[in-house]
């Protein structure tokens, strides 16, 4: 079965949402914990590396600057430029023996002649012409040139560096070069005081290792490119602050932090790295410790709130319970208005009884003539039913408890129908009655049926709220009962009244015929206004009405007749069309108020000048044919509805027949017939009509009403009235050749 959330009880489904809003709240803490402790770790950490970093660079440039003393030093010798070149490389000599790190000497004069040279045992690198070129023109020019870096044998790395030589204030006279190695670098490095795991190196200007904290690493010359602080350092870039860019992973396969600084004068880099997990290792255990205390926070929080949960459990519970009765009762009495049909209507009540009183089978007998008649079962099998449908049951074969019980509608709760306590004991053995409600069903204290809901062959009990939920089922059922009966009586009588109403037409007159229909609506619609008559005013004139009043049932029906018999006695005091339609209008106004409207045609035919003269009082456009015509007309409409504006001023109209013309009268079920949600509508009802016309006026109205009905399929939502009115092709009063 599928997993949904509905399913799952409310106490669960807030405990999953409690602890989710901790976790959430728990997550958001610490991510807001560990951003703001690495920022400010990271602020702490980068400082204190740069501190480290500003000490080591002043070591690293006070090298350079004593190199570049020791070899400015020379000019301080009293005319040295004038010194035979024996003496001068005695003096280079000296320099080599009291300095390590200088591995050769050379001196040029400002031509850049060689004077004297000397070097050390350790001296192994010739720096190339260019280098020397480049480093004599720069430093003849006052300034001191310091070369890159070259990794000689054994990757000792050295330098060439070339200083002018100049008397005090004087322009220079010649340069002293030396390679300088650059071991006393890593003495610096190594001086430093790291915690574990961290270290501290110098790389020049193309990102090679030229001294690295850490004596034993194998690592001088190695390029260390591949890692961002590096090349960051390479390209120049300022350090401001740690980045995700300056952790990664040291050749020692550890996470390290990175910062460095550059060192402008030789285009170096010094750069300081640390563990991962000494830089941010104290947000770490202070998220840690705030994660903690936030789940025994959650801990103690879902403890004291599985109380609450408990309380709200039992709260919703009712709720839940309240709300499903609710919303059954309310299913129950929108599908009871959705019908008029009786045994649909207790169909339905069956079915919800047997579902709030969790049973299979329910059965009920409504009350005519004092007997109880089978009615409605629901579950029943087909030897069950039949038992059923003959088991009529007079009030006086019943018990005086059963009948007490009936009366005054109290349920009985039925421990074992085949006790003798049930008012049939054979009927309970068939149909395999144990335990079962019996709930009367009553209408102001009148009884109108009885109902029984069980399991077949189960003993049981039923509960307070299943027998209280049963009554308001019962209230429900008498109403129904009620309903369908009231207005089964209202629409025979309006349907008595309204076929009381329609005229007996006849089938011709002089050279007319004359044909109708009424259509019902369906049984689930009610009784409307439509009617239709005709009256003779003389000899040679005859009224012809076709009307729609508004409304529905026996109040339709008797403003019907109201409307009906006044008209007629308007027509015998004057019978001209707009006298007697606005007197019509005026009386409708004043007696029935704003309660009603009436659509009407009123036309009076001359059956000598084969004539009609009219007036259509908003009613529905008759539909005019000729067959000289060869044409369909609508006849238009003359004036408003009657009943809405006194005194309103209505127009005539006049028809002049000429022999095959058909004319067709309706009211507005016609063209509200639908199919699919589409209405028929005066288009479709006109070609529909044209197709009909070649008939006689019989076969033209079967024909519409065929029609109209096959368009609903079969079902009418409301009264269709039509009238076909037929001048034949040939009068008999013309001879015919």
């Amino acid at each position: 079965m599928a997993w949904r959330l509905q399913d799952i009880r409310l106490g669960t489904r807030l405990i999953i949402l409690l602890f989710l809003a901790i976790i959430v709240s728990s997550a958001g803490v610490a991510i807001f914990l560990i951003q703001s402790g690495q920022r400010s770790e990271r602020v702490v950490a980068f400082h204190l590396a740069q501190g480290i970093l500003g000490a080591e660079s002043e070591n690293v440039d006070g090298f350079i600057g004593d190199v570049e003393t020791v070899l400015t030093s020379v000019s301080l010798f009293p005319h040295f430029a004038d010194l035979q070149p024996d003496l001068q490389r005695d003096v280079l000599r000296n320099l080599l023996a009291q300095f390590s790190y200088l591995q050769r000497l050379a001196i040029r004069d400002k031509t850049g002649e060689s004077l004297a040279l000397a070097r050390s045992g350790t001296a192994a690198w010739m720096p190339p012409s260019a280098v020397t070129s480049q480093a004599f023109n720069t430093a003849i020019a006052g300034k001191m040139f310091v070369s890159d870096v070259h990794y000689a044998a054994g990757k000792q790395p050295v330098i060439l560096i070339m200083v002018p030589i100049a008397p005090p204030g004087g322009r220079p006279v010649g340069t002293i070069a030396a390679i300088v190695g650059l071991g006393p670098l890593q003495s610096i490095l190594e001086d430093v005081h790291l915690v574990q795991e961290s270290a501290i190196y110098v790389v020049d200007s193309r990102g090679q290792v030229i001294a690295h904290s850490e004596l034993g690493r194998q690592v001088v010359g190695r390029s260390f490119l591949k890692y961002p602080v590096v090349r960051s350092a390479v390209a120049g870039r300022p350090d401001t602050a740690f980045t995700k860019e300056d952790i990664y992973t040291d050749p020692n396969s550890n996470r390290v932090v990175g910062t460095y600084r550059q060192l402008p004068e030789t285009g170096w880099s010094i750069i300081i790295q640390q563990p991962e997990s000494v830089v941010f290792g104290p947000n770490y255990r202070m998220v840690g410790f705030a994660l903690l205390w936030t789940i025994l926070f959650a801990l103690l929080f879902g403890l004291l709130g599985l109380y609450l949960i408990r309380r709200i459990e039992e709260e919703h519970d009712i709720a839940v319970k309240s709300e499903r009765e609710a919303q059954t009762l309310y299913r129950v009495s929108q599908t009871l208005a959705s019908t008029l049909d009786l045994e649909e209507r207790l169909a339905v009540i069956a079915e919800s009884l047997a579902n709030l009183c969790e049973t299979s089978k329910s059965a009920i007998w409504t009350i005519e003539r004092n007997t109880l008649i089978p009615t409605v079962s629901l579950g029943l099998s087909p030897d069950e039913e039949t038992v059923f449908r003959r088991t009529e049951i007079h009030m006086e074969e019943l018990s005086e408890a059963a009948r007490n019980a009936i009366t005054t509608g109290k349920p009985i709760c039925l421990e074992d129908a085949q006790t003798g306590e049930f008012p049939y004991r054979e009927f309970a053995v068939r149909l395999h009655i144990r335990s079962a409600l019996a709930l009367p069903i009553n209408l102001e204290h009148e009884p109108t049926g009885l109902a029984i809901t069980y399991n077949p062959d189960e003993v049981r009990t039923f509960t307070d709220d299943q027998v209280r939920l049963a009554q308001a089922l019962a209230s429900q059922a008498a109403m129904a009962i009620e309903n369908v009966r009231a207005y089964e009586r209202e629409r025979r009588i309006a349907e008595t009244l309204q076929r009381a109403l329609l005229p007996t037409v006849p089938p011709s007159i002089d050279d007319f015929e004359i044909a109708d229909k009424y259509a019902a609506a369906s049984s689930e619609a009610v009784i409307g206004g439509d009617f239709y008559d005709m009256f003779e005013i003389t000899s040679d004139k005859v009224g012809i009405v076709i009307a729609d009043v508004s409304g529905k049932g026996l109040s339709a029906g008797v403003h019907t007749a109201m409307v009906k018999y006044m008209l007629r006695a308007y027509a015998v005091d004057n019978p001209d069309p707009v006298m007697l339609v606005s007197k019509l209008n005026n009386a409708v106004y004043k007696l029935s108020g704003k309660e009603m409207f009436i659509t009407l045609f009123y036309g009076m035919l001359d059956i000598v000048k084969k004539e009609m003269i009219y007036v259509n009082a908003g009613h529905e456009l008759p539909l005019l044919y000729g067959e000289d015509r060869k044409m369909c007309t609508r006849l238009a409409t003359t004036g408003t509805a009657l009943g809405i504006v006194e005194d309103y001023k209505f127009e005539m109209e006049k028809i002049d027949f000429l022999p095959g013309d058909v004319l067709l009268f309706y009211t507005d079920g016609a063209t509200d017939a639908r199919r699919d949600g589409e209405f028929l509508g005066i288009e479709g009802l006109e070609s529909m009509f044209c197709s009909a016309v070649s008939g006689d006026a019989h076969q033209i109205v079967d024909d519409m009403d065929r029609g109209v009905r096959e368009y609903a399929e079969g079902f009418l939502r409301d009264d269709i009235a039509l009238l076909v009115l037929k001048y034949r092709r040939h009068p008999r009063h013309v001879k015919q050749s």
